[in-house]
């Protein structure tokens, strides 16, 4: 079954311009450790002098209304020390009802893992 937009339903989708996003991502870190041959951050890995601190991180939440999913990214997130308190920062704020944290498998999560499920009740993690 083909499935047809008529433009003036194309406009509806395409118009959207104070609508909120569904899924926001945002690199926490630069911070990594591995040198993927693949990845296309490697020339600018554990340069962290640009990173977002908490507070920069907060006033960007805040900023934000109520969206779906957010997806933590780096270099490796699970690096950063105090992701706990980023993805607090966004369940508070934001109420997301999903978060990715895409890794390298390197570094153990299942403690932020049994935390965020604690701290952030209905939060589904992927």
């Amino acid at each position: 079954m083909r499935y047809h937009l008529g433009i003036d339903m194309l406009g509806k989708i395409v118009s959207k311009r104070d609508a909120l996003p569904e899924y926001v991502t945002l690199f926490v870190t630069n911070k990594c450790n591995c040198k993927c041959s693949h990845c296309f951050l490697w020339k600018e890995l554990n340069d962290i002098e640009g990173e977002l601190n908490l507070d920069e991180i907060e006033q960007i939440s805040k900023s934000m209304g109520r969206f779906a999913v957010l997806s933590l990214t780096g270099g490796e997130p699970l690096l950063r020390k105090d992701l706990l308190e980023v993805i607090r920062t966004f369940h508070r704020n934001n109420r997301m009802r999903y978060l990715v944290i895409p890794t390298n498998g390197t570094v153990p999560a299942r403690e932020l893992v049994v935390r965020v499920i604690d701290e952030c009740p209905g939060l589904r993690i992927r």
